[in-house]
């Protein structure tokens, strides 16, 4: 994939006017505090958010920022630890999106934070009539990372497509979704796919909501979270909800939690394949699905590069 297209790096309010349609994707480092985007009528982009710790290894705004202290075990308002042996601060980091009228938003987050640091990222998203909110979210690094995502349709025909791979491999590692779609308009759509890979004594947790409200009639809505763990001491936790209060509505909600086919195992190394290639196949096969989410073959190539160069 080429160099991104634009670097929003420190405005803290972007609005994309009507009918701006972006033919590369734009990437927007990591913020630390609020961000707002605005999205006009008509326009469609997509945008790639890297979490990372930045080069001059500290963050580069303190707003957002939180230093441990040793001694208070307590936690802070976004959810992460205050203090622990091996973290030396949290970042946090607030995202409010608005989209207008026909307006369509890709989003995606790739987040590989060293294992000394705690993220927390809550993003607010309201969608007017017609317009189409999809967004991936890869979850690698961290100690603590945690991705809330609350979405508003209060436009009729609204859609949202949401889908995120967790990927925590070390003892202690947790990584956390919470998703909830408000459906407070009739004719919207809403569909959740999350899956999670652990790793070790690590932890991945999924808790999806959606709301509909009353007389938003002819409602698709479906949550769907598996898990795959790699270790005995690995630790899945799963919580689909649904709260209707409408009659003329098609909502869905499943999670599962396994591990690895041993059929499938002894069938790939009966032909010849290690055991360690057999485990990466299945597992790799299992994670797949979340890649072919994204439409666009470049970034699909992209991200696969990143996420699996951490293994």
């Amino acid at each position: 994939m080429n160099a991104p297209a634009e670097i929003l790096a420190e405005q803290r309010e972007i609005i994309f006017p009507a009918h701006f349609n972006a033919a590369e994707p734009i990437f927007l480092p990591l913020h630390h505090g609020e961000r707002i985007l605005r999205l006009g009528e008509n326009s469609c982009v997509t945008i790639i958010e890297e979490v990372m710790r930045p080069e001059n290894n500290e963050p580069t705004s303190s707003r957002g920022r939180e230093t441990f202290g040793r001694d208070d075990p307590k936690q802070n308002q976004s959810g992460l630890p205050r203090s622990t042996k091996n973290v030396e601060l949290a970042m946090t980091a607030v995202t409010k999106i608005h989209l207008e009228k026909n307006a369509q938003l890709h989003w995606i987050q790739y987040q590989h934070l060293p294992k000394n640091i705690s993220h927390a990222a809550d993003y607010q998203i309201t969608q007017d009539q017609n317009s189409k909110f999809e967004a991936g979210f890869f979850s690698i690094g961290g100690h603590v990372s945690k991705v809330t995502l609350h979405i508003t349709q209060r436009g009729t025909h609204a859609e949202s497509f949401l889908y995120g791979l967790s990927k925590p491999n070390r003892d202690g590692q947790t990584i956390t979704h919470h998703v909830q779609v408000d459906h407070q308009a009739p004719h919207g759509n809403s569909h959740m796919l999350y899956k999670g890979v652990l790793d070790n004594k690590s932890i991945s947790a999924f808790r999806g909501k959606v709301v509909v409200h009353k007389n938003a009639d002819k409602i698709n809505a479906s949550q769907a979270n598996h898990h795959l763990l790699l270790c005995a001491g690995a630790e899945a936790k799963s919580q689909p909800e649904l709260e209707i209060d409408a009659e003329d509505v098609k909502c869905t909600h499943g999670s599962t939690v396994g591990q690895l086919d041993q059929d499938a195992l002894f069938y790939l190394q009966a032909r010849g394949i290690s055991l360690h290639d057999a485990k990466k196949l299945l597992t790799d096969a299992f994670a797949e699905e979340i890649f072919m989410q994204i439409h666009s073959a470049p970034i699909q190539n992209w991200l696969r590069q990143r996420v699996y160069a951490h293994e």
